[in-house]
């Protein structure tokens, strides 16, 4: 089957097997730092509605298992005991799935995904990997963290496990499907509109969250948000400045940057989101930031000081055409401010980056948000119907279903067992 012909997409009952006092979870977050993980499952929800996997019957291309592991895990406040409940209902789950179902066994669980967006990322399934090389081996993770550095806890896999696009704050805003109501957010994506902001902006917890912003710290980058002086400061002067001197390039640079240690309200963020140059995209203790998101919301290119991230769509798009890459390690950020103002001096080439984020945003946009209400995972759907052929467009979602379907290709010249 090609991709032109469409996909055949099941998700499996979410409650199989749990009866009892204490039912899986089924609110997934459609907001927030891992809204994308409740998003993405409710449009999955849209193509698989009516597509219970058939007890006996394996016609699909794909197997989602639909469990939110944000949803588990934000059951309670304490992180490692949400870990522990997280493991022991996907162990639990992936057990009935093998026992009653022959999908998982017929390809090994390799047509089979779960979505995880949480900081937990393929730990969410690690108790039931440890017991199944099936599940550690094939089973394919959708999610955030996608991190290539194998530390320990991490397992991202290139090539098998899909790096997830990011979900933007107020993506409703620029929606290509939405109409555009908001004169700043029109402008900020103009190419051809000048910014006259800072060189580079970035706001948010540096503090014991993660080596590359306590080395941002340390490089004496930061200014406290409380300090009201950055609220007035003439920023196309600072950067005039930086470009015309001839001494102490680099002081002139960096002063010429606003990095906020601390979180600010939400005008003077899109302020400053929407006029720099650059917005610093920093990792935390994960690799993802969702600035990137936000980048591709406000229209502003992304620095990535990620170093080991799998970007998202990297498949399909070159991000060296619209961001900027730069070593994470304390050598390497040393650099940065120079390099920014450089690339900046470069009109051409800068503007060639504006005009690229411009071209691919659409793809890396979700389309039309659901409502931020949790989303009741496949409400309404407990009966198996007969199989539906979705075709897959070019928006976030059916580019990762692509990345799964050709996964699923890939299979057909396996035997089945």
């Amino acid at each position: 089957m090609h991709p032109s012909n469409g996909i055949i997409l099941r998700h499996y009952p979410l409650d199989i097997g749990f009866g009892g006092p204490e039912p899986p979870k089924r609110k997934a977050p459609m907001s927030g730092k891992y809204g994308g993980e409740g998003q993405f499952l409710a449009l999955l929800s849209t193509l698989t509605s009516g597509a219970v996997v058939p007890n006996g019957t394996c016609d699909a291309n794909l197997y989602l298992l639909p469990f939110s592991c944000s949803a588990i895990h934000n059951q309670v406040k304490e992180r490692h005991l949400g870990q522990y409940l997280t493991e022991r209902f996907t162990k639990s789950y992936l057990d009935i799935v093998k026992k009653h179902y022959p999908c998982f066994n017929k390809r090994k669980g390799a047509d089979h995904f779960f979505v995880c967006c949480h900081d937990m990322g393929w730990t969410a399934i690690q108790s039931a990997a440890a017991e199944d090389i099936d599940v550690s081996n094939n089973v394919v993770w959708v999610g955030y963290s996608a991190d290539l550095s194998n530390k320990p806890g991490q397992r991202f896999v290139y090539g098998r496990d899909v790096s997830l696009p990011l979900l933007a704050r107020d993506q409703e805003k620029i929606n290509p499907f939405a109409k555009l109501k908001n004169l700043m957010f029109k402008s900020s994506f103009d190419p051809l509109v000048p910014r006259n902001g800072p060189l580079a902006f970035f706001a948010g917890t540096l503090l014991n969250d993660g080596p590359t912003r306590a080395r941002i710290l340390k490089l004496g980058w930061a200014t406290s948000k409380k300090d009201a002086k950055w609220k007035t400061l003439d920023w196309k002067t600072l950067v005039h400045t930086a470009e015309r001197s001839t001494t102490g390039k680099d002081m002139h640079a960096m002063r010429s940057m606003l990095v906020l240690d601390g979180h600010i309200d939400s005008a003077s963020y899109d302020r400053f989101f929407t006029t720099s140059k650059f917005c610093l995209a920093p990792r935390g203790m994960r690799v993802w930031s969702p600035r990137l998101g936000e980048a591709f919301e406000k229209g502003c290119v992304p620095v990535i000081l990620a170093n080991g991230y799998s970007l998202p769509l990297n498949e399909d798009f070159d991000w060296r055409e619209f961001s900027v890459f730069h070593d994470d390690t304390l050598p390497g950020l040393t650099s940065l401010p120079l390099r920014l103002l450089g690339i900046w001096n470069n009109k051409s080439y800068y503007d060639s980056l504006r005009r690229r984020l411009f071209e691919v945003r659409e793809h890396f946009l979700w389309p039309n948000p659901h409502p931020k209400k949790d989303f009741d995972l496949w409400k309404g759907a407990s009966s198996a119907g007969p199989p539906i052929k979705h075709d897959i467009k070019d928006d976030a979602t059916g580019l990762v279903l692509r990345k799964l379907f050709k996964r699923s290709v890939s299979l057909m010249t396996l035997p089945e067992l």
